[in-house]
């Protein structure tokens, strides 16, 4: 309706804005009507080549997945798709290309961790704590994963790579495997998303004497829209 009126004024009715007000008083969403998702990750990368071949790349994805977008050039190409593997997704691109910013966001979990069940707080944690599925579960904790190298390949860890494949990989491959921190917009994805619907978020991270994933972490707190809610921990380990 906004774009409609933006595009052709007076066809959308104007709609009063309401401040948000106090937060303590905001009525968690019911999501009880909800299912659960066809595909539990929303799932994206930028594939570049000398020539990508769009359709190609597009009739694969959506043999494994659903709201299938390949968009760009024959040089770059940005993919979006739902999975419920995103390393298969992400293997299926590198077919095509170099793959690079892969994102894969749990669409289940961001569910849960937004059915509040009267918690008044919301966590988020790097995949380097190494919780059982069942806890993340439980608390509604939201992982941001880190990065894990083998040369020039980067997978997202405990997402678009699992343990298992960890070691496959490693008895594979001559290059040995380095990790990076997230991005900051990865974690400024989540502090949105939970500080629009819990009155605060905390953020667990690896040391800071260890990783830039604490920094990533505080960077991305600094620039969310309302950083009075974040609280950043350094996890000391």
């Amino acid at each position: 309706e906004g774009m409609a009126d933006a595009l052709q004024p007076g066809l959308a009715p104007a709609i009063p804005i309401v401040e948000d007000g106090d937060p303590s008083a905001r009525s968690p969403a019911d999501y009880r009507h909800v299912g659960p998702p066809e595909h539990r990750f929303c799932t994206e990368c930028l594939v570049t080549g000398t020539q990508v071949d769009r359709d190609g790349l597009r009739t694969e994805l959506a043999r494994i997945g659903s709201s299938v977008v390949v968009v760009g050039g024959p040089a770059k190409a940005r993919l979006h798709v739902h999975v419920n593997d995103p390393a298969e997704a992400f293997t299926i691109a590198r077919r095509y290309g170099k793959v690079s910013a892969e994102k894969a966001d749990d669409m289940l979990r961001q569910e849960r961790s937004l059915k509040a069940d009267g918690r008044r707080v919301a966590i988020v944690a790097d995949s380097g704590a190494d919780l059982p599925a069942a806890a993340w579960d439980e608390f509604g904790i939201q992982m941001v994963p880190l990065r894990v190298n083998f040369g020039s390949e980067s997978h997202l860890d405990k997402v678009g790579m699992s343990a298992t494949g960890f070691w496959a990989e490693l008895a594979r491959n001559p290059v040995h495997p380095k990790t990076s921190q997230p991005p900051p917009g990865d974690f400024r994805r989540a502090y949105e998303l939970l500080s629009s619907h819990f009155e605060h978020v905390v953020s667990v991270s690896l040391t800071g004497r260890l990783s830039g994933t604490l920094q990533a972490a505080q960077s991305a707190a600094s620039r969310v829209s309302k950083p009075g809610q974040l609280t950043i921990v350094d996890s000391r380990n």
